[in-house]
Formats: structure tokens, C-alpha cells, sequence
């Protein structure tokens, strides 16, 4: 949207980008004659495009497609020469950016969501897109040819064209970006170079303007972190100042060949995922998918995590999903980490959670993950409200110590977190058969009720020892005791969602039957263990005997459970078993795409059991590896 402010005060909101789909990041900028020249991207074509559109007076341009490669092509950035040509660059994150990607299978291209930054740039002059000869590419070296991005362009007043950009300079011992500065004069680019006391994170961005002198003045925040310069303590952050720096005029005016752009023809945006319905009884539930373990650039490792607002935008556009929890590490080694959550940090991302949040299209949560050693393990840590506490323990204290006791925690989150008024927190164990390993020795409180089952980035947890074919991913312990089979068996209660973790995109689900679109109802389907966990867009409706999945419930010994399910997947269903207490009771190969199945349980004696629906489903990325996998919440009967 754009609003002008003329003789003292604003004028309406006009829209600016008319597409349906998500439209991100405008820059502006306004030409000798007043010429008001605008640029975002926009994921109107299935990817990410960069679009420019012209205001004056009152009344809006064409909108003009500059980029419609199949790639990522985001953060854009605009400058205007004295001659009205339109000068428009941004960054590319290569091709099916947020698609299939994990431990076992990748769709082409997809390497996570910041495997790769590169800068492009074309002109729009004389009603035409134009390519610019003069290659900044070949100005740079080493990891600059990987990692350039979130561009500015300005012109001075020699009429030089000024890029700004961010890079990615030192991965440890904490990840470290600054801000460069490189200039087109004549015909060909400058090496960039540094701006001091410019490091930071990655989602930073640089101001610029023109000074009376014809100078471009730039302006932007940083921590000052450094390999020598890093907090100093588990809880506060290093401090963010404000710096500016005038960089020399350009000398001279550029002047390059410009030519004619090939635009590739445009995607297609897939269409809105309909979310599904499921009646238990008289209640009815909506599906929400999502995730809540995805890292960012606060505590990313090395080139697999993207920044949190990029993490956002997989969120609503790739990934298409209903809810979203950045988990970034808080500081659990006693101060010694130089980075993860702080207090700034957790603040700046429960605030983007506010900014994104926009219930009943989209729910973002207020969570971190706390990454205790053995025998709690890490879990992630949901909160319903704003204002949640980091815990702040040193995992380095050992096995026994209360630190790393699930009990420990349990305590602290009674008393820190469930004591703030309308708070709910949701506990979900992860990594749990991968290290570091969790035991299941305590009886697990309503609170700690999920098990991230699958991770993308890592492996399944289903059981010890499963064959091939059974299981996805290789990061299963050998070590007996430590599976959600083991859980269950030691009578702990524990729903199912799989969880992404670092790198993987796009192949794990957790699934939520939900009384409404909201987050206080998503967390009522959380804590009511109402879930399932998939790696791929399967759907589970699962109910027995006219309970929900994750429900606690009574029977007659006279009469065993009744489980129904209806199954969709993308793909070809390759078998699907009734899990009862560890052991198949019921397997069925029906091939296709959709299953339709009842069971009734003609083996029942007193006493407690656990049910629960599993389905393999052929990997289209990898049809001979790893099969893609749902699982649904348990069914805790009793039967008397």
C-alpha cells in the first residue's frame, strides 16, 4: 500500500500490488520529474518474483514483471538514473526454494532456506526489462560468490550507482554478518568493501540517502559482535547502537550497455490448501498444519537456517502452512554459547510472531527450544501468551544434575510459567532416540504431551531396531529404551507431530484437529494430544470408537476397540498397520491414494492398551529410499 503526505497531511491508502498471493519488502524511489518508482516481490507466480510500478499525481502504472526465473528471487531494491531509467536489483535463492528437502530424499535445487544468496539486477528503460552488461559477479571471490543479499541502490551525485548489500563473513564462533558497499561508475563495479561496525545478524538492513554534497549517507544498527566480542553472560544480549558512514562521490556517471531481457514464461501458483474436517460425535474439529521447531540465524548452524523473517515467509507461502514456531536454542551452557536466545533476541521474536499472527489464515507461537543434556534431552517449549521466562540452566553440570532431570523442569515451568495469568505451555520432547537421548522414567505431566516423532533434518523415533523400509532418516541410537515405543510402554502419555528442525523444508507435518482456527484452540488440540505427525501432506483421520486420537478412554473387556481411519496422501499408500502395544495387530497394502479401513480389536483383556494408525507412502523424490511416513496419536483404553 502507499499513502502521500502533501500540505500538511496524509492522503488515503491505495494498493499498490494487486496480486492475491503474499507481496513482500517494497522499496521506492522518485525520479528528477517526481515520478514515485516502486519494486516488491510477490509469490503471485508459485516462487518469488520482483514486480515495479510507477505513481504520479494520482494515478498508478502498469505493474511491470521484472524477474519470472523459476528461482527465489526476493528482497528487492530500486534506484532511478537522471535519465528515468529504472534500475532494479535483488537476491536469488536458487530454484524450489522451501520445497522437499530432508535427511532422505530432496525435490531438484531444494537445500534449505539459505543454502545460497546471489544478486541480480536488470533495468527498465523505454518500456522495456533490460539486462545490465557490466557483471557484478565478477568483482567478487571466495564466499561472496555464496552469500550476497538484501541489496540497496542509490545513485550519487556523479551519477554513480551505489550498492549496499549484506554478507555472510564469519560462521564462528557465532554467525556474524556486516554490511559492503560497491560501486558502478564508468562501466564496471568496484570491489565492495566493509563498512565498519556493521556486524550483526543476518536480518539486517542498511538506510541510504543523498547528502547537499552529492554523497550517499548510509545508515544501520549493529551489536558490534565479533570473533573477540560476545556476550558475556547467559541472559543479556550484546547491545545494538546506530552507526552511519558518508562514502566517497562515484567520479563519474555510468555508462553501460544495456540489453534486451529474456523473461522466462511465468509459473503457477499452486492453489490454498482446503483444510480438512473431522466429526468425532457431535464435536467437529478443523485440520491446522504446521511446525514448531524451525531455526533461524539467531542460533543457526552454518548456511542450513534461514533469517526469522525468511522462516515467515516459507511459512505462508512454500510450505502453505496454518502455524509456525521459530525454536531457536536459549543459552543452557552457563553463558559460554556467543549466541542463541537472549533476552533481545527472544523479544524481537516473539514480537515478529505479533507481527505475522493473523488468525483464523495464519498463527504464529511463542516458542524456544530448551536443549538440556540426557536423560530430558532437548525439548521444545510452546507458550500460548507473550511474556513466557528462558530457563537458564548449564546442561554441562551432568547426568544427574537437577538441570537435566525432566522432573527439574517440569518444577520450573510450574512455578515460573504456569503461575502468569492465562498462561498454557506445551512440551514436546525431540531428538529423543538421537541424542542427546531421553529416558522415560517419570510419569509425564499434561503439559509435556507431544513427541516429536520424525524430524526432517534427522529421522524417525518410532521404535528400536525397525527394518528398513520402516523407518526414515539414519540418526536412530542403537541403544535400546529411548523410543516413543518405550514411552508408551513405561505408561507415559504422549500424542504424535513431527517437527523440522534445522535445514529440511517441506516434509514434516504436524498435524492439529483444532475446535476453531485460533491459538488458544490449537493449543487446546495440542494438550488434548488431538495430533498427527507426518513427512508428508498425508491426511490421518483416525477415531475409536467414537473417541478423538490422543484421548483416554474406558471399554468393556466384552467389547474391543472399533478403530476407523480414512487416509489421503500425494502419493501412491503403500501399506498402513494398527500399532496395539507395540506389536502390528492389523496390515493393510491397498495402494492408490486413499484408504478407507475398520477395525475391531477380537483380542482384549482387562487392563490398559495403546492403539495407534501408521501409513507408508511411496517417497516421489526417492522412490527407492525411505518411504514417507504418517502416524497418529494413540488411543489409551482401559478396559475393564
Amino acid at each position: 500500500f502507499l499513502r502521500s503526505y502533501r500540505e500538511g497531511k496524509w492522503g488515503p491508502e491505495r494498493r499498490v500490488s494487486p496480486s492475491e498471493a503474499n507481496d513482500w519488502e517494497p522499496d521506492v524511489a522518485v525520479s528528477e520529474g517526481g515520478r514515485v518508482w516502486i519494486s516488491w516481490d510477490s509469490y503471485h507466480h508459485g516462487n518469488y518474483d520482483v514486480f515495479v510500478r510507477s505513481f504520479h499525481g494520482e494515478r498508478f502504472g502498469p505493474v511491470i514483471r521484472i524477474t519470472s526465473e523459476p528461482s527465489a528471487q526476493f528482497h528487492s531494491a530500486i534506484a532511478v538514473d537522471k535519465q528515468g531509467r529504472v534500475w532494479v536489483t535483488w537476491d536469488d535463492g536458487g530454484v524450489n526454494w522451501g520445497m522437499d528437502f530432508s535427511r532422505s530424499s530432496a525435490v531438484e535445487g531444494s537445500r534449505g532456506l539459505h543454502w545460497k544468496r546471489e544478486i541480480g539486477m536488470r533495468v527498465y528503460a523505454n518500456g522495456r526489462v533490460q539486462e545490465v552488461a557490466a557483471d557484478f559477479r565478477k568483482v567478487l571471490s571466495g564466499r561472496m560468490l555464496r552469500y550476497v543479499e538484501l541489496p540497496r541502490l542509490i545513485f550519487d551525485g556523479d551519477g554513480s550507482l551505489w550498492m549496499l548489500f549484506r554478507h555472510w563473513t564469519y560462521i564462528r564462533p557465532t554467525e556474524i554478518y556486516h554490511f559492503y558497499a560497491a560501486k558502478l561508475s564508468g562501466g564496471q563495479w568496484s570491489k565492495p568493501y566493509r563498512l565498519k561496525q556493521s556486524s550483526g545478524r543476518n536480518s539486517q538492513w542498511v538506510s541510504v540517502d543523498v547528502g547537499p554534497d552529492g554523497r550517499i549517507v548510509a545508515v544501520w544498527s549493529s551489536d558490534g559482535r565479533s570473533p573477540q566480542n560476545l556476550p558475556k553472560d547467559q541472559m543479556h544480549a550484546l547491545h545494538y547502537q546506530i552507526y552511519t558512514a558518508v562514502l566517497p562521490r562515484g567520479g563519474a556517471a555510468v555508462q553501460v550497455a544495456l540489453r534486451d531481457a529474456a523473461l522466462p514464461a511465468a509459473g503457477t501458483r499452486p492453489k490454498r490448501r482446503r483444510r480438512a474436517v473431522l466429526r468425532v460425535g457431535k464435536e467437529r474439529y478443523v485440520l491446522l498444519l504446521g511446525d514448531c521447531h524451525r531455526h533461524t540465524d539467531i542460533r543457526g548452524h552454518s548456511n542450513v537456517d534461514a533469517s526469522v523473517l525468511d522462516t515467515y515467509r516459507y511459512a505462508l507461502d512454500a510450505a502453505q502452512l496454518d502455524f509456525l514456531g521459530v525454536s531457536d536454542h536459549n543459552e543452557v551452557v552457563g553463558g559460554s554459547w556467543p549466541d542463541g536466545l537472549r533476552d533481545y533476541q527472544w523479544w524481537w521474536v516473539q514480537k515478529a510472531v505479533d507481527l505475522f499472527t493473523h488468525e483464523p489464515y495464519f498463527i504464529g507461537i511463542y516458542s524456544y527450544e530448551h536443549s538440556m543434556s540426557s536423560p530430558a534431552g532437548h525439548r521444545n517449549m510452546l507458550f500460548l501468551k507473550r511474556g513466557a521466562p528462558l530457563r537458564a540452566i548449564d546442561r554441562r553440570k551432568g547426568r544427574q544434575a537437577p538441570d537435566n532431570l525432566p522432573p527439574a523442569l517440569w518444577k520450573w515451568v510450574r512455578e515460573n510459567v504456569l503461575t502468569q495469568r492465562g498462561q498454557r505451555v506445551v512440551i514436546v520432547p525431540h531428538t529423543f532416540a538421537a541424542g542427546p537421548l531421553a529416558d522415560w522414567n517419570w510419569d509425564n505431566p499434561p503439559f509435556d504431551c507431544l513427541l516429536e516423532i520424525y524430524q526432517g533434518a534427522r529421522g524417525s523415533y518410532e521404535a528400536w531396531r525397525l527394518p528398513p523400509k520402516e523407518k526414515r532418516g539414519p540418526t536412530q541410537t542403537d541403544e535400546p529404551g529411548h523410543f516413543a515405543r518405550d514411552a508408551l510402554a513405561r505408561g507415559n502419555v504422549y500424542g504424535f507431530v513431527s517437527f523440522s528442525d534445522h535445514s529440511s523444508t517441506h516434509n514434516s507435518w504436524a498435524g492439529v484437529w483444532a475446535k476453531a482456527a485460533t491459538r488458544s484452540d490449537l493449543f487446546e488440540g495440542m494438550l488434548a494430544r488431538r495430533t498427527f505427525a507426518a513427512s508428508d501432506e498425508i491426511v490421518l483421520k483416525v477415531t475409536g470408537s467414537g473417541h478423538a486420537v490422543g484421548e483416554q478412554f474406558s471399554l468393556s473387556a466384552n467389547e474391543g476397540i472399533v478403530i476407523e481411519a480414512e487416509i489421503e496422501a500425494p502419493d501412491e499408500i503403500l501399506r498402513v498397520d494398527i500399532v496395539k502395544n507395540g506389536r502390528y495387530v492389523y496390515t493393510v497394502r491397498p495402494g492408490g491414494r486413499r484408504v478407507k479401513l475398520s477395525w475391531t480389536d477380537q483380542d482384549v483383556q482387562p487392563g490398559r492398551a495403546y492403539y495407534y494408525v501408521r501409513v507408508f507412502q511411496r517417497d516421489p523424490e526417492n522412490p527407492e529410499g525411505d518411504p514417507e511416513i504418517g502416524w497418529a496419536s494413540p488411543f489409551f483404553v482401559e478396559y475393564r
